[in-house]
């Protein structure tokens, strides 16, 4: 055992050098990603930047010879500074079609991208525009969500807030938008804490081992060092105190109170990178194909749906309108200013489809035939793994439970699928989203007692890491000193 001690007193020395720091790091990037997430434009704000659809003469001449053998699952028609745009989407490739003109277009100008930053400063009040050129990539469009549409111009708007708009260079749609004060806490917060800069980043594959090994070996030197301090706290009459005085007794009891969230805390922010394929889930593309069918191709009664939406009974400032293929029917939402949805027509687009909307449960059944359906409820706020936190999620939905515990919420009004959970991504709900955000009760989370509780356990860590690595800096200082006294003596 006093071998292993030893060996363990050494080993949990020399790795906290390094990694105490990492964690101390990961625990103050916490902090800041507690208040501040990684910037990103939400839905909210993209479409209060849009101007409402003028569609009195829309879509009469679709130029769609090129698509005959093409198939979609759904279409989005918005405005842009040059007229209405018609998106038609499926899961590898989105066309783009001049609404008013009928002709499709390969991808936005430069001048598009320059009179759609100006009308959005136009709406703001805000008067001077400069682009600041083109980019393949940097630090805040290197996440997935907002990368896949890269390359991007960004413009810079004369505001207070030094807002970034990231454009799209192929589609001309606004992406990402970045305040001065996101950018600064940005770099302290989520940059940090996910070890996020782009030149790591850009190689996915060394980000992701690296955060694995990071996160691997901090555990295990937390693991080791908890080791020794449960041994120090024993000999053989039994338990003790703590043999340690002065700022050594700090970081023994200190680690030893905090070393059961620490090793949590770390576990669970492994498990976010969902390391050697675990908890990632099996796929959904039957059940999408069950529930969309195969797709819909450009015929004369789909075409007549597009020259006919002026008609459509539209809520006022519609910025956005949307049609999604489910069960044979086009269903067309409509989107205003304020980000509020409605279904304004559900339309039978095959032939053989039954004038009446299939109802949730056959749906359900749809989806996942021969499959026993446990229930079907409702939702209009959010449940244990569908819910809002730093994620915004849309509501109402239809949340179907099976009986082999698998759940898929359908959009109450579009009834596309808006999430799926399987036993891999239920139990990465937990593990991650859980112990690591404290995501264990949807009612609470970003609310006051969430972040006393939370917060109050992150201190605590922060403390312990702190003292922890205050112990290591003093180590090597005396090491230094010593090292420095043994070449300055004279040798005779």
């Amino acid at each position: 055992m006093r071998k292993a001690l030893n060996w363990g007193v050494m080993i949990h020395r020399y790795l906290g050098i390094i990694f105490g720091v990492v964690i101390l790091l990961w625990c103050l990037s916490g902090f800041v990603m507690m208040f501040v997430q990684y910037p990103s434009l939400t839905s909210q704000e993209r479409y209060s930047y849009m101007s409402p659809l003028s569609i009195d003469s829309c879509c009469q001449a679709l130029d769609t010879s090129r698509l005959t053998s093409y198939k979609f699952d759904s279409f989005i028609l918005q405005q842009i500074p040059s007229g209405p745009l018609l998106k038609l989407i499926s899961d590898d490739k989105t066309y783009f079609f001049d609404a008013m003109s009928g002709t499709l277009k390969k991808s936005a100008s430069s001048f598009t991208r320059l009179n759609s930053a100006k009308q959005i400063a136009s709406n703001l009040g805000v008067g001077g525009v400069q682009s600041l050129g083109l980019v393949d990539i940097d630090q805040w469009s290197i996440i997935p969500s907002v990368a896949k549409h890269a390359p991007f111009e960004i413009f810079q708007l004369d505001d207070s807030q030094k807002s970034r708009l990231y454009f799209s260079q192929v589609t001309g749609e606004l992406v990402q938008q970045v305040t001065f004060v996101e950018r600064t806490w940005g770099w302290v917060g989520s940059v940090i804490h996910w070890i996020y800069p782009t030149v790591i980043r850009a190689n996915t594959e060394l980000w992701v081992q690296l955060v694995i090994w990071l996160s691997v070996i901090s555990l295990f030197m937390v693991l080791v060092g908890a080791f020794i301090g449960i041994t120090r706290l024993r000999d053989k009459s039994g338990w003790r105190k703590s043999p340690y005085q002065g700022r050594f007794l700090w970081h023994h009891y200190s680690s030893l109170f905090t070393g059961v969230l620490m090793l949590t805390w770390l576990f669970s922010g492994l498990m976010s990178m969902y390391p050697w394929g675990l908890m990632e889930g099996r796929s959904f593309a039957a059940e999408e194909i069950n529930l969309k069918g195969s797709g819909l191709s450009v015929t004369p009664k789909l075409q007549g749906t597009f020259e006919n939406l002026h008609e459509f009974d539209l809520p006022n400032k519609t910025v956005e309108i949307k049609g999604v293929m489910v069960a044979g029917f086009l269903n067309v939402t409509a989107t205003d200013s304020l980000g509020k949805s409605t279904l304004i027509r559900q339309i039978a687009i095959d032939d053989y489809t039954d004038n009446q909307f299939p109802s949730p449960d056959d749906l359900a059944e749809k989806m996942r035939p021969g499959e026993t359906i446990a229930s079907i409820d409702f939702l209009t706020s959010g449940d244990s793994y569908y819910y809002d936190h730093h994620n915004k999620r849309d509501f109402p939905v239809y949340r179907i439970i099976y009986d082999d515990g698998e759940h898929i919420y359908l959009d109450g009004l579009s009834f596309d699928i808006a999430a799926v959970f399987d036993n891999g991504r239920k139990t990465a709900r937990w593990l991650y989203k859980g112990l690591h955000r404290g995501d264990f009760f949807p009612t609470l989370n970003g609310g006051l007692v969430w972040y006393l509780s939370w917060g109050g356990l992150l201190l605590l860590m922060t403390s312990a890491v702190g003292i922890a690595c205050w112990l290591a800096f003093r180590y090597w200082q005396n090491l230094l000193v010593k090292n420095h006294a043994s070449h300055s003596k004279p040798r005779w």
